[in-house]
């Protein structure tokens, strides 16, 4: 899937990565972890993003479990390198490895030490990835950085074309295209985690990054998805040509993010403010998918909002004061001006 051509849309990435958290999130719920979590074990429906991971005769449950295996090379975790059991957080460093390669194209130890390492054919495969390593973009232990691919060609005095993924060059790129929510979750993996494993991110915080971020997806004019960053002038990643936020966007009370609105986009309210209400919340455990969905005015150009969940919204209009009812599955709400204010059911 990494390697599909085209490359694959972040819109997919997104959903694949989402899905391998989801379930991740729900096999440790259920007091279990994976072990093997690599990308061999993995396969994805590349039409729909739906995944299905194999290979689950390695899942363990309880403390010291035993198990033949301790995981795929490059996806173990440091402490259980250093002998110790396989647990759950051993998935999340793999399932951390795993979303890196998918979203940045590099493995995050790869880096300047990385190389040398290489170079030396006596090195330890396992000592290579974890035991010695650092995190390519660690704010303190600088032994180990990103190389861009000028700057790994000049330091092994080849042509930027046969620079390989192996200096890191890649998350170099791809760093610059992703929020810095995103970025700094990765730091707490890789950085934090890797000396301290209780703070690495769990999946259902994976799961609601991810939803941020396909509620914040661009699409510029050459056709091309970004995210939209907190920035004044936004580039599009592939034609470098300012982009253009026309779309209105979708301001959540309650600490909840902000949502940028597209034609086709569905989305789950309940389960926004069920981050926000907690785990325990009847929000939070809806079983709705989505209960809203963004469509476009069939003959004039502004959006509306549908409600193709189970409750009634209520919408007020921001000049008359006038309520409306929007029933499921009824006429959508019109976003083609400022202010409207909607109450989300109960």
């Amino acid at each position: 899937f990494r390697y599909s051509d085209p490359e694959p849309s972040i819109s997919l990435k997104l959903k694949v990565a989402k899905n391998i958290a989801s379930a991740i999130e729900t096999l440790h719920s259920n007091g279990m972890y994976y072990v093997d979590l690599n990308e061999k074990n993995i396969h994805v429906n590349q039409s729909t993003g739906a995944v299905k991971i194999i290979d689950n005769d390695n899942v363990g449950a309880g403390l010291n479990a035993s198990t033949n295996r301790i995981g795929f090379t490059g996806f173990v975790s440091p402490e259980v390198l250093k002998g110790g059991f396989p647990d759950q957080r051993n998935d999340l460093h793999a399932m951390g490895v795993l979303f890196y390669l998918l979203f940045y194209g590099s493995h995050p130890m790869w880096g300047k030490k990385f190389i040398k390492e290489v170079e030396d054919m006596g090195s330890d495969e396992e000592r290579l990835f974890y035991k010695d390593a650092a995190f390519h973009f660690d704010p303190i232990d600088k032994s180990n950085r990103a190389l861009s691919f000028k700057q790994h060609a000049k330091m092994e005095k080849i042509s930027v074309e046969d620079v390989d993924a192996h200096g890191g060059a890649h998350a170099f790129v791809y760093k610059k295209y992703y929020p810095a929510s995103f970025n700094d979750l990765f730091m707490e993996m890789f950085s934090d985690g890797q000396v301290e494993s209780w703070r690495r991110p769990v999946g259902s915080r994976w799961v609601r990054l991810f939803e941020k971020m396909e509620h914040n997806i661009c699409e510029c004019a050459c056709g091309f998805e970004n995210l939209r960053l907190e920035v004044k002038r936004q580039k599009c990643f592939e034609c470098e040509k300012t982009l253009k936020f026309d779309s209105p966007v979708l301001e959540l009370s309650h600490g909840c993010h902000d949502i940028l609105l597209r034609e086709g986009l569905k989305f789950s309210v309940g389960k926004l403010f069920g981050e926000i209400v907690g785990a325990g919340s009847m929000l939070n455990n809806s079983k709705l998918d989505h209960d809203a969905m963004v469509v476009k005015h069939p003959t004039k150009d502004f959006f509306g909002l549908k409600n193709v969940g189970a409750e009634k919204w209520v919408a007020t209009l921001p000049n008359t004061g006038q309520e409306k009812n929007i029933e499921p599955g009824g006429t959508p709400v019109p976003l083609n001006y400022d202010g409207i204010l909607i109450i989300f059911g109960e």
